[in-house]
């Protein structure tokens, strides 16, 4: 019988590959032509369609940018050398002709001296004069002829120049930029001509075949055109900080009416035939599906096999080499004082207990896959925590581990289950955080409910990934490229035992590091 399991492991692939070349050659006999042709049509329709798009996007870019960058922004600001106050700006825009034009990106005026602040018109000048301090506090340079900034939530944007002495900030002044202004801006650079070359298409595509939209930092909506031609060949496009910033994090949307690709295409588009072996088709493509389908099942099952293998013999071989190296060391009586000897078992012991971690985190993931076994009652949690800080603390003596506590926080929990999950956590803090970071701990019971954080000062886990992090194997591409080893089962395990023990875990957004949240049900303790 194990031969003949062992007979059809190693034929599967050859089973699914003969599965795929018989689904491959049935659509070729009934349908290869057609097929190729509308294929190949389709592809080319959206390619066009989508780099007319591209470029139309980069014209509106640059159109938008320099409209309100050198044309308006610049042409504001520069009129005014060291304003005394809000209202003698006010007063100078309101009279001069030449500002009639730009007059409208300005919501409201402000003069800030690091005390005294002066507005008008001016909407959230709270936040306003917040952002104004952090530049004072920054000390940024006014060599620029102006600069941008956005409150917190991007909805509001402040243009202003600063006055230095010694280079550092002695006044700054400006205005809040009116989003009707940018809408009209807007709307002139995107009316100002054919977003796209006449020799593209022999000038057939005009601005009314484009959407167009824009929306500010903040993600409120600027400006769109022709809604109806919002297709799935949308491009997007991201602005940088050109002109000072003015435009960083404005997001530009076009597309072309799809329904104009068999006029733009050279040539034209011809009449498909596929509908004719539709039904067919169909038949096949089940069967080819399937054949793919258990195709890259067996290709990402031995992937992940090779690549857990490769990991794992790895983080085994490195405390393994330096605890035989150290025990040579003193077999051979090579340590030449006390404090040497005594380093050099430290050594062995914190390589030891690493090793130890490993193997029960390695034991733990290939439990997964079956019933974890865990023996739950209502206990404190603070001695268990206390416990493994206490012990990552005296195995890593650069970073500093801050345990704050609540004492009354009971929960029902696996001993042994919790502290690997904390060993996993603090871990992961120490790996992948600066050496001489604040690790931070806390433990706190609110209701009916008790919460375990677990912070780092790391670089963080991009928002996009935070889901993914728990899944097996899986580790940030950062990590990959350096030196920085692990098997991506860490976090994997914690999840399972923590949901096992009937709580739920995830990660929060912080300013710096990535915070690790754990949360379970309070219960009393006798």
């Amino acid at each position: 019988m194990t031969s003949f399991n062992n007979l059809l492991d190693a034929r599967r692939p050859a089973v699914i590959v003969g599965m795929l070349f018989v689904s491959l050659m049935l659509i070729g006999v009934l349908g290869w032509q057609s097929y190729r042709l509308q294929i190949s049509n389709d592809a080319t329709a959206d390619s066009v369609l989508r780099e007319y798009a591209i470029l139309a996007a980069d014209e509106f870019g640059r159109r938008l940018t320099a409209g309100l960058g050198y044309r308006g922004y610049y042409q504001l600001i520069s009129r005014f050398d060291d304003p005394q106050n809000a209202e003698e700006m006010l007063a100078t825009v309101s009279t001069d002709q030449q500002l009639a034009a730009v007059a409208g990106l300005a919501g409201g005026f402000f003069v800030f001296d690091g005390n005294t602040f002066s507005t008008t018109k001016l909407g959230p000048a709270e936040e306003v004069e917040a952002l104004l301090q952090q530049v004072f506090e920054q000390s940024a340079s006014a060599e620029a002829p102006y600069h941008s900034a956005h409150t917190k939530n991007g909805k509001y944007q402040i243009i202003y120049k600063l006055l230095t002495v010694d280079t550092s900030p002695k006044k700054a002044f400006g205005f809040s930029v009116a989003n009707a202004g940018v809408t009209k801006v807007a709307r002139q650079a995107f009316e100002s001509g054919p977003l796209l070359p006449a020799s593209l298409a022999d000038g057939q595509v005009s601005n009314e075949l484009l959407f167009a939209e824009v929306t500010g930092a903040g993600g409120e909506l600027l400006f769109e055109s022709n809604r109806l031609y919002d297709s799935r060949l949308t491009v997007a496009k991201v602005l940088g900080n050109d002109y000072q910033g003015i435009v960083e994090g404005f997001r530009i949307r076009v597309s072309v009416n799809p329904d104009s690709a068999a006029s733009l295409v050279i040539g034209g588009l011809p009449t498909s035939q596929l509908p004719v072996l539709v039904m067919v088709m169909v038949m096949v493509f089940v069967l080819m599906l399937t054949a793919l389908w258990l195709f890259r099942r067996e290709q990402a099952v031995i992937r992940l096999r090779t690549d857990f293998v490769s990991q794992v013999s790895h983080e085994l071989r490195t405390p393994l080499t330096q605890i035989r190296m150290f025990a040579e060391t003193l077999l051979l009586g090579r340590t030449r004082t006390e404090h040497e000897s005594r380093r050099t078992l430290e050594i062995i012991a914190s390589e030891s207990r690493r090793l130890s971690h490993l193997v029960d985190n390695i034991l733990r993931f290939s439990s997964i896959s079956d019933t974890i076994q865990i023996d739950r009652c209502s206990q404190p949690l603070l001695p268990i925590i206390k416990e493994v800080c206490d012990t990552m603390q005296a195995t890593n003596r650069q970073a500093q581990i801050q345990l704050e506590a609540d004492a009354s926080a009971n929960a029902d929990v696996d001993a042994d289950a919790l502290r690997q999950v904390m060993l996993n956590l603090l871990d992961n803090a120490v790996k992948y955080g600066p050496q001489e970071q604040q690790i931070s701990v806390v433990l706190k019971s609110a209701g009916h409910t008790v919460s375990i954080s677990v912070s780092d000062q790391g670089p963080g886990i991009p928002a996009a990934e935070r889901q993914r992090v728990w899944t097996a194997f899986y580790r940030l591409q950062r990590e990959q490229d350096t030196a920085i080893s692990g098997t991506g089962i860490g976090l994997c395990v914690v999840r399972e035992l923590v949901k096992a023990m009937d709580g739920h875990c995830w990660i929060e957004q912080t300013d710096i590091g990535t915070q690790v949240n754990i949360e379970f049900a309070a219960t009393a303790y006798d």
